[in-house]
């Protein structure tokens, strides 16, 4: 089995170059996620497709709270990052 990470990025990689695969992939997921990886995903699993827009980013929060730690890292990272105003 491969991590979820791996799995995103195996989707995103098919999805950037096979414009057939995107399609499917935002009308139907499920199937679309079940075919790719031949395995069943239980129904009542919500997958939600979203695209990055020149004004649009989308950020994922991890499922537990960060650490302080991690959000000082995180913080850190940001830091570079432009600034409004």
């Amino acid at each position: 089995m491969i991590s979820r990470q791996e799995a995103v990025r195996r989707i995103s990689d098919r999805a950037a170059r096979d414009p057939v695969f995107r399609h499917s992939l935002k009308i139907a997921p499920h199937a679309t996620l079940e075919a790719m990886f031949g395995v069943d995903l239980p129904p009542d699993l919500e997958i939600e497709i979203l695209q990055d827009a020149p004004r649009r980013v989308h950020i994922v929060l991890p499922e537990n709270d960060l650490t302080d730690e991690a959000l000082e890292e995180m913080a850190a990272r940001m830091s570079g990052w432009n600034r409004p105003g």
